[in-house]
């Protein structure tokens, strides 16, 4: 019995050394020469288990240039004056923390590319199904390439691109077109979030914003740049 007890200490021991570890220790990322320890809290990978995710990082011979972080909804409305920690589409409204994909080496080279393939995307959409319509939330241009009313878009829901009114060529250089998915929200009112891709200092910064949050898509690029830049060794 004494040995059970004894054994039972030191498993919960074990147990909250690793729930500290978690959240207090950190992991070494090398991107593009640069190391950064980056606090396990802020850790994709090590808070959800995405099987496509875990895939792809076995494939890899060693977790270099390339980063998957989430920061907080909370720090992000603390730390942007005006950002929204709250989205709405949900009972009650929730709390939605960013997932956000730093890359560099060859895939971010490949950016312009990529961006020139993606603005061709959105012309022919113009071209073949030309249907637009103005986007009160930003000002800017919807272009569907997938109509439909409601649900994901395997059910019907729309997807469109975003663009400045004044045309494509008014895009940010450093940026790829917006897509973007709209469906309904639990009220039946219309609800969206876009997906960016920007280049910034020679790494690619992958990210979502909802709607309300719009607004700080070429911000929130340059604070995750700063949050790394924390974090460097």
């Amino acid at each position: 019995m004494k040995s059970k007890h004894i054994l039972a200490i030191l498993l919960g021991a074990l147990v909250t050394s690793v729930a500290v570890e978690a959240q207090i220790g950190s992991t070494r990322y090398d991107v593009n020469g640069t190391v950064y320890n980056i606090p396990h809290s802020y850790e994709f990978e090590r808070n959800f288990q995405i099987p496509w995710l875990e895939g792809l990082k076995a494939g890899e011979k060693e977790a270099t240039n390339s980063v998957w972080l989430t920061i907080p909804a909370s720090e992000l409305a603390r730390d942007i004056t005006g950002y929204s920690r709250l989205v709405r589409g949900y009972v009650p409204e929730v709390e939605m923390d960013m997932v956000i994909h730093v890359y560099g080496g060859q895939d971010a080279l490949k950016f312009p590319q990529f961006r020139a393939d993606q603005i061709q995307k959105v012309s022919e959409a113009i071209k073949k199904i030309n249907v637009q319509e103005p986007d009160k939330s930003t000002g800017w241009q919807r272009i569907y390439w997938l109509g439909g009313g409601e649900g994901a878009p395997s059910d019907g829901g729309s997807l469109f691109y975003l663009i400045p009114k004044q045309g494509l060529d008014q895009l940010p250089s450093d940026w790829n077109p917006p897509s973007c998915q709209r469906s309904e929200d639990v009220k039946g009112l219309e609800y969206f979030d876009c997906k960016y891709v920007v280049y910034r200092n020679g790494l690619v910064v992958d990210f979502h914003l909802d709607q309300e949050n719009l607004d700080f898509a070429n911000e929130i690029p340059n604070y995750v740049l700063a949050r790394l830049r924390k974090w460097e060794r």
